[in-house]
């Protein structure tokens, strides 16, 4: 492990800092994934959402704060019948331009990322 800071000292040099590790810990991210079946609200702390309904349901998207810009939740539709998920004015969708609902249909794969302004989303399609 190496550090450097970015000022110069008089004589061109910077100061560095270095350290050792005779073992290290290299750790991996974990998403938890939460399965749905029946119309429901969508948590701030929702990363991965499978979708197993059985019937046309309804997810609400959570009401966003200056904490989640660039927070992403992830949809996955895996069962046969319509997924709609909906938000507020206040909060809108954008995808090719503003809306307040879309629909999952299919096997389709939907990411929504808040950005300050609107939950921007990407489809996937895995």
């Amino acid at each position: 492990v190496l550090g450097m800071d970015q000022t110069d000292e008089a004589n061109g040099t910077s100061k560095s800092y270095g350290g050792y590790f005779n073992s290290a810990y290299i750790g991996r991210v974990v998403h938890n994934i939460r399965t749905v079946s029946e119309s429901g609200d969508i948590l701030k702390s929702d990363y991965r959402i499978h979708c197993y309904n059985t019937s046309t349901i309804t997810l609400t998207m959570p009401t966003p704060d200056n904490s989640m810009i660039g927070q992403t939740i992830k949809f996955r539709k895996l069962g046969e019948q319509k997924v709609y998920i909906t938000t507020s004015s206040s909060y809108p969708i954008w995808n090719v331009s503003s809306t307040l609902s879309i629909i999952l249909t299919n096997d389709d794969a939907l990411s929504f990322t808040w950005d300050g302004a609107y939950w921007v989303t990407e489809f996937t399609n895995q």
